[in-house]
């Protein structure tokens, strides 16, 4: 499915919307201001036109306890389940030993 004609990130007002056939638009998903990592997921897919894949925008964190990879995945997981139960959403996923991120958009 065609992303690009489908998908507006607002990176202002940090909503994720649809444009419908109809032109209506729907919001599918307020990101909190404390989700810095899927911003920059969403302001990259938004910027580069909702292509089928983005390379992973998130800067590493030597601090942190898990790695890098891992945690993106982690990320992504949370950001899938808290948008299971809406009619249209966005799923994110991974190539398992690239740095792709990929997102798929699923309207029931």
């Amino acid at each position: 499915m065609e992303l690009d004609s489908k998908l507006y990130y607002d990176k202002n007002e940090r909503k994720l919307y649809r444009h419908d056939e109809n032109g209506r638009e729907d919001v599918i998903k307020k990101v909190a201001s404390r989700a810095k990592d899927i911003h920059r997921i969403l302001c990259c897919f938004e910027e580069e036109g909702w292509p089928e894949f983005i390379f992973d925008p998130t800067p590493p964190n030597a601090e942190a306890e898990i790695s890098h990879d891992r945690r993106v995945s982690s990320m992504l997981n949370k950001w899938n389940s808290s948008t299971k139960l809406n009619p249209t959403r966005v799923v994110f996923r991974t190539s398992d030993g690239t740095q792709k991120i990929h997102a798929d958009l699923l309207e029931v």
